[in-house]
């Protein structure tokens, strides 16, 4: 912690660690203002007893483990110190990490620092980057990104603790410095832009709806699909692992090639007789098209990362996958129409004309 309090904590900062633990980022510094966790005093990360706009920063660094599932959890000293074993998939560590930061957001000042300490983790079979959660959540609540540090726990990447070690472990976390965002002023052009955020995978998303021609109403009827699948294993049709892609519907060689009907969330031409649990991993190799009722291309995806809030229904996939599961009658469950971000489309030039008419 002494070079990231060197180059973000400055003196006479009013501090406060609200999972404070065992004080561990304390050790070879001065304590902060305030330092709260539940175990310590009760007071709870996501409730603080604290006006607005009271912190210079604030740390947060609780358990990033789900219990269910993890060998000797109920023993573990940091999910007692924080009590909070009710952290029992990685869905309750997210929600948790994300209601924490919105509760810093309102009691830091503007231009105010967070510091959020974070690790990604294999859970239930599969890897998932908490540390890109975190960081989505942090730039889609009123912060901008500043800064990154990666903190490395151990050379080790194996483990004795199991018999079949499936993937390597995680031999370091990820602190992400990031500052309270400020509003550009009209007045004197001061402060940073709302949307400073440079990451493209996880850009914040502003409503277009009325208001740009990439919105529900400029005739984008479906999202054409052309995705070259790396692996297909991790998918199920009617219940079967496809290993090779072989029983999935709408395949051509070595692409996934669904249309899917933007207002329905149903998948074009399904086959009555399949559904379909689908985990594909694509990543920067695929094309994405917005096209009218019958068909024609009007707006194509900007890059080849796979578009998340089409395509990732009900999960996470961080531009890498596709994660749906579809009813034997093409019907995508838990299906909402996507926002559509005018930033992320580009327009089809046979279509410039349809855009200069709208309002």
């Amino acid at each position: 912690m002494e070079n990231v309090a060197r180059l973000w904590i400055k003196e006479g900062d009013v501090i406060a660690d609200v999972t404070y633990g065992r004080g561990a980022f304390w050790k070879r510094l001065p304590e902060p203002y305030a330092k709260h966790d539940l175990a310590l005093d009760g007071v709870d990360c996501r409730d603080l007893p604290y006006a607005e706009n009271t912190f210079d920063c604030v740390v947060i660094d609780p358990p990033y483990r789900p219990g269910h599932g993890s060998k000797g959890f109920g023993e573990n000293g940091m999910a007692k110190a924080y009590q909070l074993g009710l952290l029992d998939t990685i869905n309750d560590v997210l929600d948790l990490y994300r209601a924490a930061i919105v509760e810093a957001r309102r009691v830091l000042v503007p231009g105010g620092r967070l510091m959020v300490k974070c690790q990604d983790l294999s859970y239930a079979n599969r890897l998932h980057l908490v540390t890109l959660d975190v960081l989505r959540d942090i730039t889609e609540n009123g912060f901008e990104l500043a800064d990154q540090f990666l903190l490395v726990n151990t050379p080790n990447l194996s483990s004795g603790a199991w018999k079949r070690q499936e993937r390597a472990r995680r031999s370091h976390s990820v602190l992400w410095v990031a500052l309270v965002r400020r509003t550009m002023s009209p007045d004197t052009g001061t402060g940073a832009p709302a949307d400073c955020s440079h990451n493209y995978l996880i850009k914040m998303k502003t409503s277009t709806r009325g208001e740009s021609p990439l919105s529900a109403t400029a005739g984008y009827a479906s999202l054409v699909v052309d995705a070259r699948v790396r692996y297909w294993e991790d998918a199920e049709i009617n219940g079967v692992s496809d290993e090779e892609g072989d029983l999935i519907p709408l395949k051509e060689g070595d692409s996934w090639k669904p249309v899917i009907d933007l207002a329905a969330g149903r998948i074009k031409d399904w086959p009555a007789d399949k559904h379909a649990d689908i985990h594909f991993k694509v990543c920067d190799d695929g094309d994405y098209w917005l096209a009218d009722s019958e068909g024609k291309k009007l707006a194509k995806w900007r890059g080849h990362y796979v578009p998340d809030a089409f395509l990732c229904v009900g999960d996470r996939g961080y531009g890498d996958y596709i994660i749906m599961k579809v009813k034997c009658d093409g019907q995508i469950e838990g299906w909402n129409f996507p926002e559509i971000d005018a930033e992320e489309w580009e327009i089809l030039q046979h279509n410039e004309k349809l855009t200069e008419s709208l309002p």
